[in-house]
Formats: C-alpha cells, sequence, structure tokens
C-alpha cells in the first residue's frame, strides 16, 4: 500500500479519535488495530474500500485462528474496522454480516475477608501495605490508586475521591476503617508526604 495513503488513513483516523474525545490507550489501540488490518488487507491484494464484508469476516478468523486472540481482543479489533469504514471511508455497516464473537464470562476465584485481611497483615513494607489495603477496601483500580493526591483522602467522613477513573468521571469510593489506621500509619512513617499520596522515587505519580 503507498505510504501516503497508509499516513492519510492514519492522520484521519487520528482527527476523528480527537473529535470523539476518546481517551489517549483507546486510540493507541484503535491506531494499533488499523495498522493491523490495513497490513492484512495489503498482504491479499486488497484495496481498503473494496474490502467487502467476507474479506473481513476473513480477516476476523484470521485473528482467532492465526492470531490465537481473544474474543474480546477480536471484537475490539471489530470496533475500529466498523470506525475505519464509517467514519473514514464513509461505508455502510452492517452488524449481521459481521457478528460480534460471544464473550465467556467466568468467576474469579475470591478469597474470604479473613484469608484477605491476614494477606494485607503479611505485608511488610508499609507503602505497599497501604497501597493494597486501598485497593482491597474502596475498590479502585491500579490506575487510580496511582493519581491519588493527598487532598483525596477524606478521613473523617470514610470517603476518597476519585478523579481519573477509566471513563474519566468523578467519583467517591468508601474508605474502610482497617485501611485508614494502615493509610494513617504510611502517612506518619514517610513524612507526611504532601501532593501525590503515593509518589515514585522520582518524587511523581507512577
Amino acid at each position: 500500500m503507498d505510504q501516503f495513503i497508509l499516513e492519510s488513513y492514519f492522520s484521519q483516523m487520528e482527527h476523528y479519535l480527537e473529535l470523539r474525545d476518546l481517551s489517549s490507550n483507546t486510540k493507541k489501540s484503535y491506531q494499533s488495530f488499523l495498522k493491523s488490518y490495513l497490513e492484512w488487507l495489503d498482504s491479499m491484494g486488497i484495496q481498503p474500500k473494496d474490502a467487502s464484508y467476507e474479506n473481513i469476516r476473513t480477516y476476523i478468523l484470521y485473528l482467532k485462528k492465526t492470531k490465537k486472540l481473544s474474543n474480546h481482543s477480536i471484537n475490539a479489533h471489530t470496533s475500529q474496522i466498523r470506525f475505519f469504514r464509517l467514519y473514514l471511508l464513509k461505508q455502510p455497516w452492517d452488524r449481521y454480516e459481521v457478528p460480534a464473537m460471544t464473550i465467556k464470562s467466568y468467576l474469579p476465584e475470591v478469597l474470604s475477608v479473613d484469608e484477605t485481611m491476614a494477606f494485607i497483615n503479611s505485608i511488610n513494607d508499609l507503602r505497599l501495605k497501604a497501597c493494597v489495603a486501598l485497593l482491597y477496601s474502596s475498590g479502585l483500580r491500579l490506575s487510580e490508586l496511582c493519581h491519588l493526591r493527598f487532598e483525596d483522602i477524606h478521613y473523617q467522613d470514610g470517603r476518597i475521591f476519585i478523579r481519573a477513573s477509566k471513563n474519566r468521571s468523578e467519583r467517591y469510593a468508601t474508605l474502610s476503617k482497617k485501611a485508614v489506621l494502615i493509610l494513617t500509619k504510611y502517612y506518619y512513617q514517610y513524612g507526611r508526604p504532601r501532593g501525590w499520596l503515593f509518589p515514585n522515587k522520582k518524587g511523581m505519580d507512577q
């Protein structure tokens, strides 16, 4: 495929992703998925605008059987192809021609409260213990934990202000009494940190 056309597609994709205000991770994924799709079409001698639904289904099966991707990942690739056709090629999309793959869900093995507390209490590193206690008691995502600031912890109300959630909407999470005790001990032992609650070695967020 002509390099100029390829770069044009990526430039247009970036433009529309910006207009939709998608997260940086989503934008990186879409660009990566687009590259994979275009490279496959090029290897088959198919121009993107000439790709049929049958071609797309063949590509999906290629991801499944050759690349060994999970159904969840394949659905993400399908979403990118849909985006590419609708926004860049101005072509229609029929979800019945390219059905989504079934996602199987499994219940994870969950530790009991006693087992979890025994694990937390066994952690000698106080900073790590505070991190794990917050993750467990408040149900935080790792990215949310890394972006916590000192002022986000509301000790008296037993709440944590979350400013960096996955969908970029603000929310509050609960703060258990056990987590408060561990966090308070961490706070004093680590010099009463201000700004980032868990700074890395350079003093910045992780």
